[in-house]
């Protein structure tokens, strides 16, 4: 029987991709954003490259309790069961110091981040328990593991909280058929991850590039791989991170011969 994927923040970047190689791996699926356009422009696009027939698209604000409850009751009505959860729905702020930023900026990221996996969790777990079980991912990055990087203050104060929600969840629900999983899908070079470019200066920016080119990805190399990890998972307590420390040190052995440019095209933004 094929399982049903939920993905919050699917209609572009790692989102988009996972639903695309869930679907092709004949998994039926629920995508979601908060702009109506943006889901109808991301069925279109995946019914395309994967067919649609076990796709459902449903316009979701995460930082909603309400529309999450939504987005789950659609789908389980659609698909009968929902197998597989995963909180995937991030924003971040220009890369600037925390006294920098405009407080839209700082309640965008922490009420997506925080309060979107928080109400997303409430939802699934209450609803998988009905169910029988299933299994919720939660992604997370930098700040995760305790990392401080200037200029993305919200953004791992977010990862940092979430990190130890899972915690939280595996210890009250360790009895159940509810499993918590985090997933750490590496540097994905996307919209959301160039976001605030043109607020780096050029030595900043020349130095970013430098290092996102020997240890960065994009979704189409990595959501596969993703996709498939996630589908053999049978832990209670999964970890799966596509960028892991041996990876790492590969890549900086062989940068000198193994020469990339994942910013080939792209012209960065002027700051006005």
């Amino acid at each position: 029987m094929a399982k049903t994927v939920v993905v919050t923040g699917s209609t572009r970047g790692i989102g988009l991709g996972l639903a695309k190689e869930f679907l092709k791996r004949g998994c039926n699926v629920v995508v979601c954003g908060r702009s109506q356009v943006g889901v109808n422009k991301a069925v279109e696009q995946l019914a395309a490259e994967a067919g649609g027939a076990n796709l459902l698209g449903v316009r979701c604000d995460v930082a909603s309790f309400e529309q999450v409850q939504a987005l789950w009751d659609a789908g389980a009505k659609r698909f009968g069961r929902i197998d597989i959860w995963i909180n995937n729905a991030g924003t971040t702020t220009n890369p600037l110091p925390f006294g920098q930023l405009e407080k839209d900026e700082i309640d965008a990221t922490l009420s997506t981040k925080i309060f979107g996996s928080l109400y997303s969790a409430h939802v699934a777990i209450n609803g998988m328990l009905k169910q029988g079980g299933g299994d919720i991912y939660f992604t997370e990055g930098m700040g995760g593991k305790g990392e401080v990087q200037e200029g993305v203050a919200m953004l791992g104060t977010g990862n940092a909280a979430v990190v130890y929600f899972v915690k939280a969840l595996r210890k009250e629900y360790a009895g159940s058929n509810v499993h918590f999983h985090t997933l750490r899908p590496g540097i994905n070079v996307t919209e959301h991850f160039l976001h605030g470019v043109e607020y780096l200066d050029e030595a900043r920016w020349e130095r970013s590039k430098r290092v996102i080119n020997i240890l960065g990805d994009t979704p189409e190399t990595t959501t596969p791989w993703l996709a498939d990890a996630i589908l053999k998972n049978d832990k209670k307590e999964g970890h799966i991170a596509w960028l892991t420390p041996m990876k790492i040190m590969l890549r900086f052995m062989t940068a000198s011969f193994n020469k990339r440019d994942l910013f080939a095209g792209y012209e960065r933004p002027v700051k006005n």
